[in-house]
């Protein structure tokens, strides 16, 4: 997925997101903005209203559209051919190869400037906000001169050709426009998890109560966060379903992928030393902390515990990790330093068992930790196999950073510059918190210097 945004503070700001993509900036930067945008990008789907609209939008008379492609049509095959029984209509596939010339290319960009201006649109919806977040959109992905396209399209006999042929053309270039997704489910971890949690009765109660014929709340959430909620609720109740790849039949509804099971345990025995347990309570699921076969009720568990406990839920009931990214707010909340270092290790294994991640962060010890791990990529396999015993790693671990991107979000003159890091062998450079250990170092001198010299 490759955009360039403007947005509140954000001037411009160009984003390739990639299996690992890491926000780094101070509070206040507008990294949860551009989290949220990629979210909101990443759940779009294209349906009969938004295409309608479009092709409305466009303003081409449609003979126009079938000279250009008459004019660049390579070849028009059949497929097959069906007769419907019941209506005893003749069905008829067929393939049209199309070369893009210019002006083939100006109805692209004519669309691709409709799509943006309706995600622009539709992005700002999502904040719940009366002010317009999102400024400017750009979508990276182009058709290009002289590319290639093909079509299928089917149609029956007595219908007319062309109104079928500039559908499915205007829809190939449409879906082409918008294939930059890059999974098929999003989950949006927000920075109040805690709170979400020990609160999430009332607080849901509150936002849905309108549905139960009651009045709602004030409250406003964003989009992503309130179906954070929603998700979560609907785990709760037992209606929560990762069901994508059983209906396709991809996966047997009893096989799961077991990397889900490791990736759970690992928080659990690395990080909150006990087990999540679930117990049902008229038809409503409670969580509780085993530890010391002893089960405690969150809110007498760690901090640490409540925080991580959506993405433990959540990891639960999926069947497949495939196709799916986690954009996670602040990693490190609520997390002592050591326990920031096992987050790190965990987000790799996650990306390196086939999640998509996004993660917003202040903290140098996920950045320094995530840093030794593409580290580990470069190194020697006796002297890597020496690493991997003394702090209990293995492959798993290790990431490439071709498959990470890295971006600073700073703020100057209530403006933000938005910076892609450089990421080579030796991870990803962190003038960011350097700066701010650089100060801290400078103060401790100084005043050092003035204790001892009076």
């Amino acid at each position: 997925m490759k955009f360039k945004l403007t947005l509140a503070k954000i001037d411009e700001a160009e984003f390739e997101i990639k299996p690992l993509t890491i926000f780094v900036g101070q509070n206040g930067t507008n990294k949860s903005y551009v989290a949220h945008t990629v979210y909101e990008l990443n759940n779009f789907n294209l349906n009969s209203q938004i295409f309608e609209e479009i092709k409305n939008s466009l303003n081409i008379e449609q003979k126009k559209i079938i000279e250009y492609i008459n004019k660049n049509k390579i070849k028009e095959s059949d497929l097959n051919i069906d007769i419907d029984v019941n209506e005893n209509e003749i069905i008829l596939e067929k393939q049209l190869e199309i070369k893009v010339d210019k002006e083939i290319y100006q109805i692209t960009e004519k669309l691709k400037n409709i799509l943006e201006n309706l995600l622009i649109k539709h992005l700002n919806n999502t904040f719940n906000s009366e002010e317009n977040i999102l400024k400017y959109i750009e979508i990276k992905d182009n058709i290009n001169l002289n590319e290639k396209i093909t079509i299928r399209f089917i149609y029956k006999k007595d219908q007319n050709k062309e109104d079928i042929i500039i559908n499915y053309f205007l829809l190939y270039l449409i879906k082409k426009l918008i294939n930059f997704k890059i999974s098929q489910k999003t989950f949006y971890f927000p920075a109040s998890r805690t709170g979400f949690v020990l609160a999430f009765d009332e607080i849901v109660s509150g936002l849905f109560r309108d549905k139960l014929g009651g009045t709602p709340t004030n409250t406003k959430l964003t989009k992503p966060t309130k179906e954070f909620l929603q998700n979560f609720a609907d785990i709760k109740i037992g209606k929560f379903e990762d069901n994508d790849f059983l209906t396709l039949g991809l996966i047997h509804k009893n096989n799961n992928d077991p990397n889900i099971t490791k990736l759970i345990e690992y928080i659990e025995n690395n990080i909150i030393h006990g087990v999540i347990k679930e117990k049902k309570e008229h038809n409503y699921t409670k969580y509780y902390l085993n530890t010391n076969n002893k089960n405690l009720e969150l809110h007498i568990t760690s901090s640490a515990t409540v925080e991580l406990l959506p993405i433990i839920v959540f990891l639960k009931h999926f069947v497949t990790l495939k196709d799916k990214l986690l954009i996670i707010e602040e990693p490190e909340a609520h997390l002592h330093p050591k326990a920031q270092i096992h987050i790190a290790r965990f987000i790799a294994l996650m990306v390196n068992y086939g999640i998509k991640v996004l993660i917003t962060t202040h903290s140098d010890y996920i950045i320094n930790e995530l840093n030794n791990l593409i580290k580990l990529n470069f190194i020697k396999n006796d002297k890597q196999q020496k690493y991997f015993k003394q702090n209990n790693l293995s492959k798993d671990f290790c990431l490439n950073p071709s498959e990470i991107s890295a971006y600073l979000f700073k703020e100057d003159k209530n403006k933000v510059q938005v910076k892609k890091l450089d990421i080579d062998e030796y991870g990803i450079s962190n003038e960011n918190i350097d700066e701010v250990l650089d100060e801290l170092t400078e103060n401790a001198i100084k005043l050092n210097e003035w204790i001892e010299n009076g």
